[in-house]
């Protein structure tokens, strides 16, 4: 890594942009779009101020509120200093030297948030949209921060726990702002202490250097923020024959969160909506049981679970699972889970090509017959990342016809692989 200033620099030197916090105002404004992977590195070190008093402030906008960890403010270095999104959860969570602060459920997708971290020299206050939702008696850290200032990442995270969303109007402060000039910085004054730090995007500042999928673009905070597409460089198929229904999509309520958000749960349905005959009280009556699963692109077998017997249709009494995992390229990693036991027929270290069968969809630690499909960040531990699938097409729920997939599919729609034209 490069060596960086710790002296007190002034970045960006253009005037902050009058919008009030609850309700920003629309009108020209340009954010940093951080994707999967990318952030932006400032000239600034945390140690010239996060050891003493400090205010740190900037506007959000988190695209998956249920995902994983996502450091929309992050220590280059150690991490020992983060602002950004809790796992699983949409709270704004913050961490200096050990003491960690979190607010309530608070964020939405893609509303932009004003969020404030303030250390006194007793205190940590947690601030977002100008009120304060939490504080902590500030300790002497065991690990110092220390590093460069990143907008987006940290250096000791997983890739996956990356910021995707938009950042806006960066402040640093060597002082700890009072509440009133919270509120007014919220709400778009300037105030009279002069900054550490100013970034508002508005044009290309040679103290930001911008790694990965990190870019300056036009927004109006008064309404949603950019949607980032996912940014894999596998184009990945549907690992099935046929069409079939998403039981469960990206952050789905109960198993899709945090590690696992970007994850589809899918089962091919009768027209009706059934998806099994008769009481369903046997795997042989759920219509996905013992289909062919395939290869969703070329690959390498690195792991291969199958010690899980398929249970009986039920309530769910332990999370093994027998699954094939693929590494397409670095970081990009297909898991194919709750496959029917001894259905496997490929072997850890095997070459795959793309639509190759590997398995057979069972009933292996999931309750009910299905394929859960995910592409994964990491595999130790196991994190998704978002994803789509291409060459494939979508009919939504109540629809006639069908349209190119061109986001990742929700709950209910029905996805298949787009038919060859001759």
């Amino acid at each position: 890594m490069r060596p960086f200033a710790s002296i007190i620099l002034v970045l960006g030197l253009g005037c902050a942009t009058a919008r009030p916090a609850i309700a920003p105002t629309g009108g020209d404004n340009h954010v940093l779009l951080v994707n999967h992977g990318g952030f932006a590195e400032t000239s600034l070190g945390v140690e010239s101020f996060a050891s003493g008093p400090f205010t740190v402030a900037l506007w959000m906008a988190v695209q998956h509120p249920r995902g994983p960890w996502a450091w929309a403010l992050g220590e280059g270095d150690r991490g020992t200093f983060v602002v950004g999104k809790t796992e699983g959860a949409p709270r704004v969570h913050a961490n200096v030297g050990g003491v960690a602060l979190e607010s309530p459920d608070l964020l939405e997708a893609g509303r932009f948030a004003h969020v404030a971290l303030v250390g006194t020299a007793g205190e940590l206050l947690l601030y977002v949209d100008g009120r304060e939702v939490a504080r902590k008696p500030r300790l002497a850290p065991r690990t110092p921060p220390e590093g460069p200032l990143r907008l987006g990442h940290r250096r000791d995270a997983y890739a996956i726990e990356s910021f995707i969303g938009a950042l806006d109007e960066l402040w640093v402060f060597s002082t700890a702002l009072d509440p009133a000039d919270l509120a007014a910085l919220a709400h778009g004054t300037a105030p009279t202490a002069r900054p550490l730090a100013h970034l508002d995007f508005e044009l290309d500042d040679p103290a930001l250097e911008l790694r990965g999928e990190a870019r300056r673009a036009p927004a109006d905070l008064s309404a949603p923020a950019p949607s980032l597409r996912p940014n894999h460089t596998t184009a990945l198929s549907i690992p099935f024959d046929g069409e079939w229904l998403v039981i469960q999509g990206f952050e789905g309520p109960g198993t899709h969160e945090g590690y696992a958000a970007f994850a589809l749960d899918l089962q091919p349905a009768a027209e009706s909506g059934a998806l099994f005959s008769g009481d369903g009280k046997r795997n042989q009556d759920w219509f996905c049981f013992d289909r062919a699963i395939l290869a969703p692109a070329d690959g390498v077998v690195v792991r291969i679970d199958d010690h899980v017997v398929d249970a009986p249709p039920g309530p769910i009494t332990s999370s093994a699972a027998n699954r094939v995992i693929l590494e397409h390229a670095p970081g990009e990693w297909s898991e194919l889970v709750h496959l029917r036991h001894g259905s496997i027929v490929v072997a850890v270290g095997q070459r795959v090509a793309r639509g190759q069968p590997i398995a057979r969809c069972g009933n292996a630690g999931a309750g009910a017959p299905h394929l859960h499909y995910a592409l994964l960040g990491s595999i130790e531990p196991i994190l998704t990342r978002p994803f789509r699938f291409s060459g494939a097409e979508v009919r939504a729920e109540g629809a006639a016809g069908r349209t190119p997939l061109e986001v990742p599919p929700i709950a209910r729609d029905r996805v298949r692989a787009r038919p060859a034209v001759h």
